[in-house]
This record gives C-alpha cells, structure tokens and sequence, in this order.
C-alpha cells in the first residue's frame, strides 16, 4: 500500500492568474513569459530543491487537462487518455496567439473554455518543463471528485470557497476599486502593489498560517493604500485610515474595515502598530498579530514599487532557517531601490523571524534561469 509522503498547494487556478496578470484574450509572448516565471518562482518558493520523478506517474483533473488531451494526446494508459507535452510545447504559442472567439472556433471548446485554455496550457506545460514529464495522465475526472481537493483541505484545514464566497469577494475587491477611483488612487500603482502583496503572501503561507479572508484583506488595503493622498500627501497613510474607517465603501464592514484601515495606516512605515493607537488597540490579540504580518508584507511590496513604474516583474521567497531571500526580478535595465527596500523589512524580521535578504535579478538572467 503506498502512502502520501508529502502534498503542497499552490495559487496558480486559472482564474487567478487570469485576474493578476488582466489577461482576456490572446497572450502576447512577453506576457506568457511573466506567467511562466510566475509559476516556477511559486514552485521554487515551496519545492527549493526540484523533485526526481524519473519513473513517477504525474495525473492532470479538471476540464482544462480534458480539453487539451484531447487536442494533443499521448499513448493511452491502461484505459485512460494522456496529455502529450511535447506536443503541447509545440502548439503553445499557436494557441496563446488566438482571442477567444478564435480558440473557440480553431479548438472547437466553448467559451468558457476558450477564456482559460491558454493560461491552463501555460500551466501545465511549465509543470512539465520544471517536473521533466513526457506526459500526464487524464482520468476523466474534476478536480473536486479527485484526491487532489481532499488533501488540499485536510492540509489546510479550511474548506474551499463556494461560489458565494467568491462572489463576495469580487463584490468587496470592486467596492475597494470604486472608492480608489473615487479619491484618484492611481490604480496601476495600487494594482501593482496588490500582486506583489499577494505573491508574498502566498509564498509565505508556510510561516504566518494566514487563511483566506485575511488574503482578501491585504488586497484590500493594497488597493487602498494611497488613498490618503486625496486629502493630503502629508501623513497621507493616517489620513487614508480615517477615509477607510468612515467612507463609504461597498461591503467594508465590521473587523474587516478596521483591520483595512489599520493596514493603510502601517503600510509605509511612518507609523508602527502600537496600543497607543485607538484603532488598533480595539483588535483582540489575535488581529493584532495579523495586523503586524501583513503590515510587514505590504511595506515590502509598496516599497518595491515605490517609483510607480511597474519595474519589479516579479519576487521569489526563499526561505532558510534564519534568512528570506528576497529574489526581485527587474525589467532590464530598470531601477530598483533594493536598499530602500531593506530599510522597510524591519516589521518583517521582527514579526517572521527571519533576516530579510534582498537581491536584484535581471528579466535577462531570469530567462536562462527558467530554461
């Protein structure tokens, strides 16, 4: 009888990577590239040494797997269908290149499968270059009626979002958006800082234990971050705690808008959570600990976009026993104030424990990384 030896989960649903990256018909190469880089750094950040899998079976659930068997398939195994990948590497960039109507009438998928084929094709082909795999096997079944769900959840020990839940979500990350707008937050700025925030948190789940409704509290405050500067650039982050706490915004309410309004007042280091402050002095223990951890996560990620021109690609956490190695991969050529930025981890060593390390790495270097 064999027996699981390890499980990891990573944030890398399709629709997911389809809100990071605003992706809505074709992908441009460039664009495929910072996906991809995307995945191996999530991979990197939870697997530092790359598994032998030399003999292993690697299987693929879920619709997208389907769909792509079918197009690209491999030798059956006992019975059931295989994705070829090296046909999928050859076909990659001809179905990137399609808009959706395109795929739908080229690959014969309805819409809804049009919309993410590309970025699942991205995925799995990625896994297969990292994992060095001929090919996976499809057995024909969701996600959700496979293991894969089961161990997922007694890992984490949360059940996943029902549709409900994700429709709150995208009403209260909407509401957020609006308000922004509303005070003339410049919105690819915030964007930016929203998806590095969120890339950090994901990759340090293993030490702060953070579940997802305190996710969706750090995009929040990372949307809202600057809106202070309406009134203010002047203490904007104490002004932007006051507009959090009493605007009207859609869906914010209860410990939610005070732990948002909290994280705007924290988030460029000017002020330090202390019981000094009214707000957040009425959170419980508890929140008050959340508060200083994403606090620290959300500095990093503003500060890395600092000069306001989406220069970092993307950041790559690696975690030692004393040290996170903070790996920031630059557009070539751009600036990176990489000191600056190390200057504001101080939150961060006090509250992970760890000595923070950050080193620039260029789209350049990263690409022969990659491959």
């Amino acid at each position: 009888e064999r027996q699981l030896e390890r499980s990891i989960a990573l944030p890398l649903g399709t629709v997911r990577l389809l809100e990071t990256f605003r992706i809505t018909g074709a992908i441009s190469e460039d664009l495929a590239n910072r996906v991809r880089h995307h995945i191996v750094s999530r991979l990197r950040s939870l697997l530092p040494t790359r598994p032998q899998l030399t003999g292993a079976l690697a299987v693929a659930c879920g619709g997208n797997a389907e769909a792509l068997a079918r197009l690209l398939p491999g030798p059956r195994f006992r019975g059931m269908s295989t994705l070829n990948l090296r046909l999928l590497r050859e076909r990659l960039w001809h179905i990137l290149r399609l808009d959706v109507p395109a795929r739908m009438k080229s690959l014969g998928v309805r819409k809804e499968r049009a919309e993410v084929i590309g970025i699942a094709a991205i995925v799995f082909s990625t896994l297969g270059d990292w994992l060095k795999l001929r090919e996976m096997v499809v057995p024909g079944v969701g996600v959700r009626e496979g293991v894969l769900l089961d161990l997922v959840a007694a890992h984490y020990a949360h059940p996943s979002r029902t549709i409900e839940d994700r429709k709150s979500v995208r009403t209260l990350l909407a509401g957020a958006q609006w308000f922004a707008r509303r005070l003339g937050v410049n919105a690819q700025h915030a964007g930016q800082v929203r998806r590095l925030a969120l890339a950090l948190f994901d990759q340090l789940q293993a030490l702060h234990h953070l579940g997802p409704d305190l996710r969706v509290v750090l995009e929040e405050a990372a949307l809202l971050h600057d809106v202070g500067h309406f009134i203010n650039r002047k203490s904007h982050h104490r002004h932007g705690e006051y507009l959090v706490r009493y605007g009207q915004i859609p869906g914010l309410r209860g410990w939610r808008r005070e732990m948002v309004a909290c994280l705007v007042r924290y988030h460029n280091g000017k002020d330090t959570p202390r019981p000094a402050h009214r707000l957040y002095a009425r959170l419980d223990r508890t929140q008050r600990q959340q508060v200083r951890l994403l606090s620290a996560l959300l500095r990093i990620a503003e500060k890395l976009e600092s000069d306001h021109r989406q220069a970092v690609l993307d950041v790559e956490v690696e975690l030692a026993r004393r040290t996170a190695v903070f790996r920031v991969w630059v557009q070539n050529g751009a600036h990176c104030d990489l000191a600056g930025v190390s200057r504001k981890a101080g939150l961060f060593e006090q509250e992970f424990h760890r000595t923070a390390v950050f080193k620039r790495v260029s789209l350049r270097e990263k690409k022969k990384k990659v491959a």
